[in-house]
């Protein structure tokens, strides 16, 4: 697995939600926060080997319980809003909600793992998009200054 594979996500949201120059700070601590959540799916995933399907997702949500934290936890010394224990909550309880479809993900993973064929390419990449989309709409909403969802003006 490349490096580099959450840095993307983290430019985002570094753009997104800090837009100074502080958000070569946050980068950083963006992929931290989700190569420390990956290192926790993984361990996850091997300590329900051979379990029932169904247990697949604890490991998942648990990962994406980090990662949710660790998001908050990375953007909060920037961005006033994530400070208050309330956003904290939310993007625990998000991030863990959210992470369930990396349950199914690992499910096809175990069923598949010595086949030639990989349907849970599939699975993975919309889990991940899943996630990314969630985290990243809370956050917008809650770093939006105005909190007023913004709509071009019509021109006459």
């Amino acid at each position: 697995m490349s490096l580099a594979l959450p840095v993307p996500f983290s430019l985002l949201c570094a753009l997104l939600f800090v837009r100074s120059i502080r958000a070569v700070l946050i980068v950083p601590a963006i992929n931290l926060a989700w190569w420390f959540a990956y290192f926790m799916a993984f361990l996850g995933s091997l300590t329900v080997a051979g379990l029932p399907t169904w247990v697949d997702y604890l490991p998942m949500c648990f990962a994406g319980i980090t990662g949710g934290v660790g998001l908050n936890l990375a953007l909060s010394p920037i961005q006033p809003a994530l400070r208050h224990p309330r956003s904290l909550l939310m993007c625990l309880l998000l991030g863990g909600v959210s992470a369930l479809p990396f349950g199914s993900w690992l499910a096809l993973y175990d069923v598949n793992h010595y086949s030639d064929s990989k349907p849970e390419e599939l699975a993975l990449r919309t889990a991940v998009t899943i996630w990314q989309t969630a985290m990243g709409t809370y956050l917008y909403v809650v770093t939006n200054d105005s909190q007023e969802i913004y709509l071009p003006q019509h021109r006459k």
